[in-house]
């Protein structure tokens, strides 16, 4: 349909009488690697909004840059906000949504670091305000393995491809570079800053990106490899998979649609 921050105010009420969907572009701005721009997630999450308002009768709104971010914090330029402090903001955002109109919500999220308070937040509006949300993550709307590398990797070969294919300047492909992730001990294998194994069983030690990476990319599943050779790390792969998702969001928001709106409830 079209991208509000585009509008006048004026064009911005007819567009809220033509529909009641949202499409809200969310990231993060941290660290993705040696080779890769801070704002790569919220730079993918915008093109797929973007593009997306080419496609679907929804109305695209400003992309939101920051997230929940804090264990990046090693690393500079990384800047983010507290969970409690997203979720507020988004509260906030959302109560003005649904003053416009607004009841169905797709969060594009560009950052895993979000979606617990994604979660949050959606439950809350449904309770609040009778709305709908939904939150759709590129990564896992793709085959879990491409190109011989996991998909969701931080800085891997898909996110690279990603970023080239929307603007190849930002990409430093000479130092590209995807570090598996180092094991604390000799006995507790590093899996992702989630999960360590020890003797076989999965354990959960609360770790920072800069406990298991001195890059700043990594592997986040196991049995995930480090990536030196990105040659497959193409502009053209990126295109590819960004048609993918775009095309599956597309088609997914008419079904959204149909969905029953909830009743809004008393706060307890």
């Amino acid at each position: 349909m079209a991208k509000l921050y585009e509008m006048s105010w004026k064009k911005a009420k007819i567009a809220f009488q033509k529909t009641s969907t949202a499409i809200f572009p969310i990231g993060s701005n941290e660290q993705h690697g040696p080779h890769l721009p801070l704002g790569t997630d919220w730079i993918i999450a915008n093109e797929i909004a973007t593009r997306l308002s080419e496609k679907t009768n929804a109305l695209v709104f400003p992309v939101f840059p920051y997230g929940y971010a804090e264990y990046h914090m090693d690393f500079p330029g990384t800047m983010y906000l507290e969970k409690e402090t997203l979720r507020i903001v988004l509260m906030d955002l959302c109560r003005c949504l649904n003053k416009w109109g607004i009841k169905r919500i797709l969060f594009v999220n560009g950052h895993g670091g979000n979606m617990d308070t994604l979660h949050t937040v959606g439950i809350k509006i449904r309770k609040k305000y009778g709305m709908l949300a939904a939150a759709g993550q590129w990564w896992e709307m793709l085959p879990p393995r491409i190109k011989g590398d996991i998909t969701e990797s931080h800085g891997g070969t898909v996110e690279t491809a990603m970023v080239r294919a929307i603007n190849p300047n930002i990409v430093d492909m000479d130092v590209a570079f995807l570090a598996k992730v180092k094991p604390l001990t000799k006995k507790i294998e590093t899996v992702s800053i989630v999960h360590s194994k020890f003797e076989g069983g999965l354990i959960r030690i609360f770790l920072r990106v800069g406990d298991v990476s001195e890059h700043g990319s990594m592997t986040e599943i196991e049995g995930a490899t480090e990536v030196k050779d990105y040659s497959a790390a193409t502009p053209e792969l990126g295109r590819e998979l960004l048609d993918k998702v775009i095309n599956q969001l597309a088609d997914f928001i008419p079904e959204f649609e149909k969905i029953e709106l909830p009743k809004p409830q008393e706060e307890p």
